[in-house]
């Protein structure tokens, strides 16, 4: 038995004109409702409307559910401030639950438009 690679070097083709007769051989209606079907089974997505009430709420509960998240100072701890900086020293400094408190905080308050 030779592999793909045997027939085609006997046959004098590359792996591209290969490529091309098989996609040619495929009728445009099976391309199409492959494309249809995989398109129906990705689940639409989920938008959740919160207002700006919710996510103060949420940021209040995060304070006083995690007092030491207000004493966070995201530059002084890692010197960039950067997301995934902060949130890995934050979990490296005082646990990982607070590093998810930490990481909805900040999801909080990006969405309220708060930047320090």
């Amino acid at each position: 038995m030779i592999d793909a690679a045997e027939l085609d070097r006997r046959l004098g083709r590359t792996a591209a004109e290969r490529l091309v007769a098989a996609v040619r051989e495929v009728p445009i209606e099976v391309v199409r409702d492959r494309i249809e079907a995989a398109r129906r089974s990705v689940p639409a997505p989920v938008v959740e409307v919160v207002t700006e009430e919710q996510l103060r709420a949420r940021e209040a509960a995060l304070l006083a559910s995690w007092p030491v998240l207000a004493t966070i100072d995201p530059v002084d701890l890692t010197g960039c401030g950067c997301p995934g900086c902060v949130t890995s020293a934050v979990g490296q400094r005082y646990g990982w639950d607070v590093a998810d408190a930490w990481d909805d905080l900040a999801d909080a308050r990006f969405l309220l438009g708060v930047t320090s």
